[in-house]
């Protein structure tokens, strides 16, 4: 091991190292550790090993003097010797020899005729050859900058591949067959397909002149991440920052013109960049926003055709594309708790599995031997550390046999937990009405909802084992609770739900399974957190609507996705710090209700007073030919009529 008394001696007879910062450090093989760690990806016991052997090659060349170049040189050879040639590229330095800045500094570059050998120039010759050998290293591919190098491709302008975009290419086929877009908006310029090759020249120049610029959202922006089959709402700069130096294997969702589908796609490249221009935030009809750049593309529909157009050529009244159904599906018959409780748990030195002794080898008991002095003891329990239990490789398909406990807690769960429709049910009552503190498991539900109560009691004790607890916090409230840490850990970190309002998630899983299980968990949300409102004139409500608050806003977006899974569009709205979710419509509230079993509601979609009701509820007043004559059209009444026309499509 690097960190041993031998290595602390041979750190002390090092020479100072002069540091990439133009100060001297005493020697640390430690930083080397970090170091390489860090910037490579490579596991401790690789860096220990590289850093070890640059020590003794320091040693033996017997130099007065080190510099950080100097080491990393000698850190990036080690590792090639070894085979992690990936690792070593990462590892590398950038720069230029001192011979060539020399030749700059006397001969300058001939490339161009228009700039002239003088300081400004050699800054930028130098500059210019970092970034062009950063692009080769670090954003193209291997065997593109090996082609690249050889000639059989191009990259143009390679030093300004890091910053900005300097040259694209784009498919001409669909100038070529609709002409220039947008064709037909007012504020931008019309042009049918060329019937001319250099009509149709003319179109690409422009065409090309039109899409060039940033193509970037802001740091903040969320999106819609997959890494590891798990979803995540993140921010794209924490995802950029996170895939700069290795790409991980991550896929988001990305609307297909060919197919008019949303898609799942997986991410191939990352870019950061200070952006030059305002943002925008552009609002629509159903409470969605994105804050895009100016150039940044969307797809709009023109003429029956959807092409691409940039933020700021929208207007308010403009059609954007947006999901109505996203088709994401998984099959997945059970959980894995061994695993999930590894990997989430706040604590997972707390967790112990059960039951295993029987299933444990021969082989496996000596390791346990090895690896824990308390394993008699563990085998005598029958009851083994969850830390230590995942290193024996045990193998899952005996996890029906297990079960998982607490050290010093009275319960225990089934090891693995199948996916049903109570199951999922369940969990959408803990997502709108559960909460956690030290200790403590609670449901909190109106002291009234008699049916709701029992139901959550039974499902409860179905899938666990257990009898939830009446306590009766006020007259109005009942709280299903237990003593339990166990219970508390596995809802809000095991599962993700999180703690505390304002931090709730639906669990991650729940986004990949089937319709009916979406379904299930749909019914448990909005029966513990939803309101369904009938048409009330007095009170200026047009129309039938169900809806649920939130003050999460990650749970916002959750509950929005899972219901565009089942192809019903809602609306989003903000009071105060309370997100709404509501869902208006004949159509979709239909849909909503195929979540529900026949007593839970005694409410319909619509009331019949209406011969149709318009769907979405916000139609623009200024596309398709609707204007004022929208409500006879559809027999809308006057105030229906009334708040229709206020309302446009982006807003």
């Amino acid at each position: 091991m690097v960190s041993s008394d031998n290595t602390r001696l041979m750190e002390e007879i090092l020479p100072e190292v002069r540091t990439s910062r133009m100060d001297v450090e005493p020697f640390e093989s430690k930083k080397i550790i970090d170091s390489l760690m860090r910037e490579t990806g490579i596991n401790r016991d690789a860096a220990e090993k590289v850093t070890k052997t640059v020590l003794r090659r320091i040693i033996q060349s017997n130099v007065q003097w080190l510099s950080g170049p100097q080491i990393r040189e000698m850190c990036s050879s080690v590792l090639a010797e070894i085979g992690l040639l990936e690792a070593r590229r990462r590892y590398t330095r950038i720069g230029m020899p001192l011979m060539d800045y020399e030749e700059l500094l006397t001969q300058g570059i001939k490339e161009n005729a228009n700039q002239y050998n003088n300081p400004e120039s050699i800054h930028s010759w130098a500059a210019d050859r970092i970034s062009a050998e950063y692009t080769l290293l670090r954003l193209l591919k291997e065997e593109q900058s090996k082609a690249h190098l050889q000639g059989d491709i191009h990259v143009h302008m390679l030093r300004y591949f890091d910053l900005r975009p300097f040259c694209q290419e784009w498919d001409l086929r669909m100038i070529l067959k609709h002409g220039l877009p947008p064709c037909g908006w007012a504020h931008s310029a019309v042009s049918n397909p060329a019937n001319h090759a250099m009509v149709a020249i003319l179109h690409a120049a422009k065409w090309l002149g039109i899409v060039q610029g940033e193509f970037s959202l802001p740091y903040w922006e969320k999106v819609l991440i997959e890494e590891n089959g798990i979803l995540y709402w993140r921010d794209i700069g924490e995802v950029v920052e996170e895939n700069l130096t290795i790409l991980k294997k991550i896929y988001t969702f990305a609307f297909n013109p060919k197919t008019l589908r949303v898609e799942r796609y997986p991410i191939t490249g990352v870019y950061k960049h200070k952006c030059q221009e305002p943002f925008l935030k552009i609002q629509m009809e159903y409470g969605r926003e994105i804050t895009v750049t100016e150039h940044h593309s969307l797809f709009t529909i023109d003429n029956s055709d959807i092409v691409p157009v940039k933020g700021r050529d929208l207007q308010v009244g403009d059609y954007i594309v947006v999901p109505r159904k996203i088709s994401y599906e998984n099959e997945i018959e059970s959980l894995n708790l061994i695993d999930l409780v590894f990997r989430n748990s706040s604590d997972p030195t707390k967790w112990y599995v059960r039951n295993v002794k029987k299933l444990l080898s021969q082989k496996q008991i000596e390791k346990l031997r090895q690896l824990d002095k308390w394993a008699t003891q563990h085998l005598h329990n029958d009851s083994i550390p969850i830390e230590i239990f995942i290193k024996l490789g045990v193998d899952p398909k005996y996890s029906k046999q297990l079960r998982l406990g607490m050290a010093r807690s009275p319960y225990e769960i089934p090891a693995q937990i199948q996916i049903t429709e109570d199951f999922l049910f369940l969990l959408g009552i803990y997502v709108a009405e559960g909460s956690g503190s030290y200790k403590k498991f609670n449901i909190s539900l109106g002291s009234h909802e008699h049916d709701l109560i029992m139901e959550t009691k039974k499902v409860f004790h179905s899938i666990f084992g257990y009898s939830l607890k009446d306590r009766y916090p006020k007259e109005t409230a009942i709280q299903l609770s237990l003593d339990s840490e166990l219970f508390r850990d596995l809802f809000e970190n095991v599962f993700k739900i999180g703690h505390g309002a304002h931090n709730k998630r639906i669990p991650f899983f729940v986004f990949k399974l089937q319709e009916n299980y979406v379904r299930s968990f749909i019914r448990g949300y909005f029966l513990g957190d939803g309101h369904c409102r009938s048409t009330e004139l007095t009170k200026k409500r047009i129309r039938n609507s169900a809806s649920a608050k939130t003050a999460s806003d990650l749970l916002k977006e959750d509950i929005n996705f899972l219901l565009l899974r089942l192809g019903i569009v809602s609306s989003i709205s903000r009071d105060k710090d309370i997100n709404i979710i509501s869902i208006y419509g004949k159509i979709y509230l239909d849909n909503f209700l195929l979540c529900f079993k026949p007593g839970d509601l005694n409410w319909i979609s619509e009331d019949t007073q209406y011969t149709l009701s318009p769907i979405p509820l916000l139609i623009p007043t200024n596309h398709s030919g609707l204007k004022q004559n929208v409500g006879s059209a559809l027999e809308l009444n006057h105030i229906e009529r009334g708040s229709i026309n206020q309302k446009q499509r982006i807003r």
